[in-house]
């Protein structure tokens, strides 16, 4: 019997007031997909987030003070990540992860 799929999105973020981790559960990898760019989306551009100000208004990290590492360009990937950390602020961070996952 073949184990039901669910599509985890989960992010962990922090910033110098406040920390938290946020979790979204989907039934299939689009619902998921789509929950995880809209993620970064918002991450590069609402005013309210400090992470917007490591991409400038083309959406290029500013390397000199941020650090970003991801997946999202990799076609094979099967699970994806996108981690934007501070280099000046151990604090500011961004870790989010799409998972698959087995309900048991």
């Amino acid at each position: 019997m073949e184990k039901q799929k669910i599509y985890m999105v989960q992010l962990d973020w922090s910033n110098d007031d406040d920390q938290g981790i946020l979790t979204y559960l989907y039934d299939t990898k689009e619902k998921a997909r789509q929950k995880f760019f809209e993620i970064i989306q918002e991450d590069m551009t609402s005013s309210d987030l400090w992470s917007k100000d490591a991409f400038d208004e083309n959406g290029n990290l500013n390397e000199e003070d941020y650090e970003l590492e991801t997946n999202i360009d990799d076609e094979n990937a099967i699970e994806l990540y996108w981690e934007l950390k501070c280099n000046g602020n151990f604090y500011l961070h961004d870790f989010l992860e799409l998972r698959i996952m087995e309900v048991q």
